[in-house]
């Protein structure tokens, strides 16, 4: 501490002997607290300059770094789309790209994100390229290690980008998430399955118990639509599954697949305990176009809640075979304003049957369950 004393200037020691000694403890402490306070201001300044100094070195090589890569990428795109390539032209791109500073994290990550990018929006030899690319630089090494992290976005980044750039050794892997507790992290696994599984892509219904939302359900479609040499199996098979969400997907399944073989599976469910399921059920009898099953539904009305009513009703309209239009006919005159409604939509879908029963019943309605059938006929609404 002496040393320090005798390194301070003069002014200061002369402070320090004459005058800060002789203040009250209170006036020193203030002292010193202004000092503490100017000197940690300074350095919080002294930070933020240099902090701000790096960033905009950072910005600069990072910017630089992009450019290479989409020079490099971008020109092999354009000369292989066009053309055949072979192991040698890969070997070119790849030791072009090897030039780029790929010890660093942020470059690999950089690289890894643009082939993504690229995969998604381009198919055949093209997306093979990319693929090759990834796997010849050992980049998947670096999505791996992400499997491993105890971050759950780190976890469902490095599944995304193993399964869309087609690393099926970890397929089994998957499995391990499909139940996550983390929407993300479990969506991801899901879709990352059906993405790289090549024996059985749907396995992962057999596993999850847990919800699978609307949006993923989308997902997934989506996944089905990018894989053309998916062999799909009959998605009746999870009907008597214990995830209500598991089986309303499949109906969809079914549906969106034509899937006729697995309509007497899809009868079996009018007696499923969930009214999720149910409605669900009624809405594909409708797609399908089920003549056979339309009467079924209409036997069934009383027994329904009030939302499967409703779809009984858009059904039936859906379907128009016609031999329903008494029932359509008779739910004109319910008290209920959503089961007339629907009912007077229904029976306007049937074309001219329908709209010469609507006519029909103007004089025997109760007034107001008129505007209901006024409304439907009205050639200004329905043109």
């Amino acid at each position: 501490m002496e040393k320090l004393y005798f390194l301070l200037p003069d002014l200061l020691r002369n402070f320090y002997e004459d005058r800060f000694t002789n203040y009250p403890l209170l006036i020193k402490v203030a002292y010193i607290g202004i000092i503490v306070s100017f000197l940690i201001t300074l350095t919080c300044y002294l930070i933020i300059f240099f902090r701000r100094v790096r960033q905009s070195y950072m910005k600069a090589r990072i910017e630089g770094w992009k450019d290479e890569i989409d020079q490099v990428l971008t020109t092999s795109i354009i000369t292989f789309n066009s053309e055949d390539y072979v192991e040698e032209d890969v070997k070119q791109i790849v030791n072009q790209l090897k030039k780029l500073p790929l010890h660093k994290y942020m470059v690999r990550q950089m690289l890894i994100n643009e082939l993504i990018i690229l995969h998604k929006n381009f198919s055949g030899k093209v997306n093979t390229l990319i693929s090759t690319i990834y796997v010849w630089l050992k980049l998947e090494n670096h999505s791996k290690k992400k499997l491993n992290s105890w971050h759950w976005y780190k976890k469902a980044q490095g599944i995304e980008e193993l399964s869309e750039l087609g690393i099926e050794s970890i397929a089994e892997e998957l499995l391990l998430y499909v139940n996550s507790k983390n929407i993300t992290l479990r969506m991801q696994a899901q879709s990352g399955y059906l993405q790289l599984s090549k024996t059985d892509p749907f396995m992962f219904l057999d596993y999850t118990n847990q919800n699978i939302l609307p949006w993923h359900q989308i997902n997934l479609m989506d996944v089905l639509n990018r894989r053309k040499d998916i062999n799909l199996p009959l998605f009746s098979r999870w009907f008597s599954s214990s995830n209500n969400s598991t089986v309303i997907f499949c109906i969809r399944l079914v549906v969106r697949f034509h899937q006729m073989e697995s309509v007497k599976e899809l009868m079996s469910l009018f007696k499923h305990p969930s009214e999720e399921v149910r409605k669900e059920m009624i809405i594909a009898i409708g797609e399908l176009s089920l003549v056979d099953i339309e009467h079924h539904l209409t036997t069934n009305f009383n027994n329904e809640s009030h939302s499967c009513q409703i779809e009984i009703i858009r059904t039936v309209g859906k379907i128009a075979s016609g031999t329903e239009l008494p029932f359509l006919k008779r739910m004109i005159f319910s008290p209920d304003f959503e089961l007339r409604f629907e009912a007077a939509k229904s029976l306007q879908k049937h074309g001219e049957p329908g709209e010469t029963i609507l006519y029909t019943l103007l004089d025997s309605l109760p007034e107001e369950n008129k505007s209901v059938v006024l409304h439907m006929l009205d050639k200004r609404l329905t043109a």
